[in-house]
């Protein structure tokens, strides 16, 4: 079924809605506007808080893993060292 309101309707229909949501909710708050945006302040603070927290973790671990790659690179590079002679011999290659 098709939708008959207008676009200049439907648009007036949102901007009634957003007022009247807006007036309801400077009613109905439980706080003043001072209080409220103080609450908002610390709790973006809070966040940020905890943003750079994670950060600092994450980037801890990401320096552990990259230090155990590069690790477990040297002992492959090493392995491949040591047998690769023997393989070599076997299978009649050249070693490189």
């Amino acid at each position: 079924m098709a939708n008959d309101r207008s676009p200049r309707a439907a648009f007036g229909g949102f901007v009634t809605g957003l007022l009247a949501g807006g007036a309801l909710g400077l009613l109905l708050a439980p706080a003043s506007g001072r209080l409220t945006r103080a609450r908002v302040n610390q709790r973006l603070r809070e966040t940020a808080e905890s943003a750079r927290e994670l950060k600092d973790r994450m980037d801890l671990r990401l320096r552990e893993k990259a230090g155990s790659a590069r690790g477990l690179q040297q002992r492959l590079w090493r392995r491949l060292r040591r047998t690769r002679p023997a393989a070599d011999a076997a299978t009649g290659a050249k070693a490189s």
